[in-house]
């Protein structure tokens, strides 16, 4: 607080000390005939001292964000040149935090959760596939949320199985392509003959081939 440099000035509070009424300057004035009286020639008028405090509060009200400032009297009341307050200033929120990077399964429920990093919708995957997505929680809305939506930052492509058939095709079935097939890629012999009366060797393969 600052103190001031004209003493004609009262502060309505001085350290501990309060003044609460106007305080005046007098004189005893003593007529010829000895009868004194008292003499009021000026007065000094308090001026009202402000003290502020201040309080860190949530800036959450029953888990949802709110806008919980406010200033507030303290005081008691009872010294008319004084007054506290006290200001509850928020602290800081965190905003959206992103995390828990991992594997999603894309649901009918989930599908429109999906957003891409340029914030549009993913609509690239079907129900079923796999895709690898981070976690997005919006502190700006709740202390405590739940995700509200995913970030899509890739396929996610692993090998469920794979099969060869009869002819030799191999099909790679992925957790989010469909499946790579690759036509007559093995070659393996089924059977052998040799022609008792003619001599004729013939080998029997899995497709059909020059050879």
């Amino acid at each position: 607080m600052l103190t001031p440099t004209n003493n004609s000035l009262v502060p309505g509070k001085n350290g501990n000390s309060f003044v609460d009424g106007i305080q005046w300057n007098a004189y005893s004035v003593k007529d010829p005939d000895g009868t004194e009286s008292t003499a009021y020639i000026g007065f000094k008028f308090p001026y009202t001292v402000i003290d502020f405090s201040t309080t860190a509060v949530t800036p959450y009200k029953n888990g949802v964000y709110t806008d919980t400032s406010k200033a507030e009297r303290t005081d008691s009341g009872t010294h008319p040149f004084y007054e506290h307050w006290n200001i509850n200033i928020p602290k800081g929120i965190k905003g959206d935090s992103i995390g828990d990077l991992q594997v999603l399964t894309i649901t009918e429920e989930n599908q429109n959760k999906i957003k891409t990093l340029n914030e549009g919708i993913y609509d690239q995957g079907q129900v079923g596939q796999q895709i690898l997505v981070y976690k997005v929680y919006q502190y700006n809305i709740n202390e405590n949320p739940q995700p509200e939506y995913y970030y899509y930052l890739g396929d996610y492509n692993m090998i469920q199985s794979v099969s060869v058939s009869e002819t030799g095709d191999i099909s790679i079935y992925y957790t989010h392509d469909d499946v790579a097939t690759f036509e007559k890629v093995m070659k393996w012999i089924n059977s052998v003959a040799l022609d008792g009366e003619t001599g004729d060797f013939t080998v029997n393969y899995n497709y059909d081939t020059d050879l």
